[in-house]
């Protein structure tokens, strides 16, 4: 790792400090059971506050009906995407908000991940029917999940997750995809890909 990186990755982990907080505390509530998240307005708020999630009422009642039903039964994006569709928009970001709050060791799907990945603009043409759409969207998502597996297999990945639990020691128990995810979120001076996969 370079000095340079280093510093890249210091100066994100000091920036992501109340998103960071904010997450865990949405994960918390999460796993409280006694907490419905399809009537509580509070962890709605908290939740689409964090994500900037987009929406109109119907949207909302529906996103977090479909979150709380899947709470101990993860859905696969393609069926998320299906079932966020018939709001009128392919909504691949939100979709993966949704199922990495189900499952932690999911990716999220964001324009500043997806640049560090080498995945670039994912926009589809309107025009396309939406199950192309939906295949489109499932096989970029495919891609981000290979992409975090061979970067974890790297001695960068662990210097990353080490520098990390260093900076926020009582958050060491958090997946180190979610670590990675929060450090590449608020690198945005430079692409990470030629660091994340220095061989291709």
């Amino acid at each position: 790792m370079t000095e340079n990186i280093k510093n890249d990755i210091k100066k994100a982990l000091r920036e992501v400090k109340d998103g960071l907080r904010k997450y865990v505390k949405i994960m918390e509530l999460f796993r409280d059971k006694k907490i419905k998240i399809s009537e509580n307005k509070e962890y709605q708020k908290l939740f689409t506050g964090f994500y900037r999630i987009r929406g109109n009422p119907e949207f909302f009642d529906g996103y977090y009906g479909f979150m709380d039903k899947h709470r101990d039964n993860v859905p696969s994006f393609e069926d998320t995407l299906d079932y966020l569709y018939k709001f009128g928009r392919l909504e691949s970001s939100f979709a993966s908000k949704l199922l990495a709050t189900i499952d932690p060791k999911l990716p999220v799907w964001d324009k500043y991940i997806l640049f560090h990945f080498g995945l670039g603009n994912q926009r589809t043409s309107t025009k396309m029917d939406k199950q192309k759409r939906i295949n489109h969207a499932n096989t970029v998502y495919n891609k981000l999940q290979q992409g975090y597996k061979n970067f974890f297999t790297t001695e960068e990945s662990r210097l990353w997750i080490e520098l990390f639990d260093e900076h926020y020691p009582e958050y060491k128990e958090l997946k180190s995809i979610k670590k990675i995810d929060l450090i590449l979120w608020r690198i945005r001076n430079r692409c990470m890909y030629s660091i994340l996969f220095p061989e291709e």
